[in-house]
């Protein structure tokens, strides 16, 4: 299928972000506070690499922006953001994997918080406070393989965006990157906090990367 056109007759392109470093990994340190564990927030070091994200998105110029619901990938993408104003939404697909033991009692999003966090910036359902509109737990590998499909079908299939960014975790991020480009060598591991990935759309509908899981702008400071 013909990829429909870009901005000015330009190919579509993609920017897929790892969030920062957030208190998932990382024991609380009494810097932030961690209200929910199974939804926590990120570390100082992670709103840091997530500011530096801000001048590639900047850069990259994006015309619609999409994030996981939890907090630390919504607060990367919210700075990710500062510089630019795009339409955003929270998108459940792109939500971290529910294996970890944590996540076991998550029972959705603090919708007040949200919306004082993160003003008109997101549109925030009311589904999203609510455990039933998340994904299982445990939920397995081919869970995550078929939301990630169905995010990334629908993407393709609209014809109102020529850059998106997307903003996830290492499960969703690396899947979406795999869905994309089947032929990309990922592994989940490997995909570094706040990493971005840029991938290009060619005339056949098929996509190349142009960056994989880069972090080189990380190297200004964080």
């Amino acid at each position: 299928m013909t990829a429909p056109p870009g901005r000015a007759g330009s190919p579509r392109e993609v920017l897929v972000v790892r969030h920062g470093e957030a208190y998932n990994t990382v024991a609380p340190d009494g810097r932030r506070a961690v209200p929910d564990p199974s939804n926590p927030p990120l570390t100082a070091r992670g709103e840091a690499q997530a500011a530096l994200v801000a001048t590639v998105v900047s850069a990259f110029a994006p015309d619609v922006a999409v994030s996981s619901p939890f907090l630390r990938a919504a607060q990367t993408g919210a700075a990710a953001l500062a510089d630019v104003v795009v339409p955003a939404e929270l998108d459940v697909r792109l939500c971290e994997h529910f294996v970890y033991d944590p996540m076991r009692a998550f029972a959705g999003i603090d919708l007040a918080d949200y919306r004082a966090r993160f003003g008109g910036l997101y549109a925030i359902d009311d589904a999203l406070g609510d455990r039933a509109s998340y994904p299982p737990f445990p939920e397995d590998d081919s869970s995550v393989t078929r939301r990630i499909a169905s995010l990334a079908d629908g993407w393709r299939a609209r014809h109102d965006w020529s850059r998106a960014v997307f903003v996830g975790h290492g499960a969703t991020v690396s899947e979406l990157v795999r869905a994309l480009v089947p032929s990309a060598s990922v592994v989940a591991p490997d995909v570094g906090h706040c990493s971005v990935t840029r991938l290009v759309e060619r005339p056949d509908g098929e996509w190349d990367v142009v960056w994989l899981f880069d972090v080189a702008h990380l190297a200004a400071g964080e």
